[in-house]
């Protein structure tokens, strides 16, 4: 396995992995945009990524293909009521057939590298209270239980 920052010539496949999270992420949330990875907002977002513009995105391969992908940037909470930087690993997906196998890992090993390079103190992340296999694996990756944010659709 090689974990390496992505490429731009990479951007097709972390967008199209990002569709494969977003669907797959569509069963614990009724909201979400699963075709934002093709929209101008997300096709912005994502070569910003890859150029390590405000963030990084890291790719995992095996046998030279692409079978997982971590972005991280800085978090909107940077403000001076909280103590350090915080980083925000905003999206990380791994092929299905590569999970449980280290892949997720090394791809958090390289992000938390890179927040610590750039003065980060924290790394957050936002899961899906429905998403238990996601919780699971940050709870893995030695993430603790921070804030619960509720929210209600107003009819």
């Amino acid at each position: 396995m090689n974990i390496r920052i992505a490429r731009e010539s990479d951007f097709e496949v972390v967008q199209d992995l990002n569709h494969q999270l977003f669907v797959s992420d569509s069963e614990h949330s009724n909201d979400l945009n699963t075709n934002w990875p093709y929209e101008d907002e997300g096709i912005v977002y994502y070569k910003k990524r890859i150029a390590a513009e405000g963030g990084v995105c890291f790719v995992a391969e095996i046998d030279d293909e692409i079978v997982g992908y971590v972005i991280g940037g800085w978090s909107h909470i940077n403000f001076s009521a909280y103590k350090g930087e915080r980083g925000e690993l905003e999206n990380i997906y791994v092929l299905e057939g590569h999970r449980k196998s280290g892949v997720g890992s090394a791809l958090m090993v390289e992000l938390e590298k890179w927040f610590k390079e750039k003065g980060a103190e924290y790394v957050m992340v936002n899961a899906f209270a429905k998403n238990a296999g996601a919780i699971a694996f940050y709870e893995h990756e030695d993430f603790e239980r921070y804030s619960t944010t509720l929210w209600k659709k107003i009819d």
